[in-house]
């Protein structure tokens, strides 16, 4: 690799790290109306979600730049926060705020594709709402979690709108149960793992409103897969059949909840655990199996 190369390429790594697309997985949720409304492999609906996911994507990216410049000072004294690029020092709060209005333009270029002004009306409402938590919702546990969950239906609202679909209330409700959950879980472990003086201002979340959560998120989506109206609609009487998958994946998440080792988000857990990536892939596999295939 020439010099020049390497050199671009390790003055532009900061920046990548600094907008974490690897946090866009969570942006997946973009593609549950259009998963569910059996629409993935229809071209137009599948090119209209894409664009909802890059400017979903975009946004977050706007979000993190936003919260890393706010939190630098408590970031630079926090045991794993501490090495992201503006705490650490390796870009500067000029250069970020720049790089976050470059991110902002993409992201209204991305609304402009879409063409819909309640994609658009959905993009700003999370965007306000993650800076809410980022100016005082985060050190409160429960808001917080509140806000992260609302954040992840709004993704849901977003993938609907684009395709021009409804959300039922089973999908909302349950993005909202999974997302409170994975929320809760996250302060937990992070509280678990860097010790309450490293972060005393996040009060531990006690592992009985935990374990209630993954039970509740288990419990929704049993009735959701046995709802007579659902089954109906997807012409799938052996949808709940998948919830084997849903009850192994939250065991497996949990027992990394009350065992942590280091990062403990729900991203970070699942780039790294292969035994949850093939509870994922297996539990997505059954689903297109019985919407997509069986059916026909």
């Amino acid at each position: 690799m020439p010099t020049s190369v390497k050199i671009f390429m390790t003055s532009l790594e900061p920046f990548i790290r600094l907008a974490r697309p690897g946090h866009y997985l969570k942006n997946g949720f973009v593609f549950v109306p259009l998963f569910f409304a059996h629409r993935f492999f229809h071209w137009p609906s599948l090119m209209a979600s894409l664009v909802a996911f890059a400017g979903f994507s975009l946004a977050a990216s706007v979000v993190y730049v936003v919260n890393d410049i706010i939190d630098r000072h408590r970031d630079g004294q926090h045991p794993l926060k501490r090495t992201r690029p503006i705490a650490a020092g390796r870009i500067t709060v000029t250069r970020a705020r720049r790089f976050g209005l470059v991110l902002a333009a993409l992201t209204a270029g991305c609304c402009l594709l879409v063409c819909r002004i309640d994609y658009f009306l959905i993009i700003v409402l999370y965007m306000l709402l993650n800076l809410l938590y980022t100016f005082g919702l985060q050190h409160r546990v429960g808001l917080g979690a509140v806000c992260v969950a609302i954040g992840f239906v709004l993704r849901v609202f977003a993938g609907a709108v684009v395709i021009a679909v409804p959300v039922s209330g089973w999908l909302a409700t349950l993005t909202f149960l999974l997302a409170l959950f994975l929320a809760l879980s996250k302060r937990r472990c992070e509280a678990q793992a860097v010790g309450h003086a490293a972060a005393p201002r996040q009060p531990t979340v006690p592992g009985a409103l935990v374990i209630f959560m993954a039970a509740a998120c288990l419990a929704g989506y049993v009735f959701y897969t046995l709802s007579p109206a659902v089954v109906r609609e997807h012409g799938a009487p052996r949808l709940y059949l998948s919830a084997v998958w849903v009850a192994l994946g939250l065991y497996r998440y949990l027992r990394v909840v009350f065992h942590p080792t280091g990062d403990c988000s729900p991203v970070a857990v699942l780039l790294k655990d292969r035994v949850l990536q093939l509870i994922v892939v297996l539990w997505i596999f059954s689903l297109w199996w019985m919407l997509y295939a069986a059916p026909a």
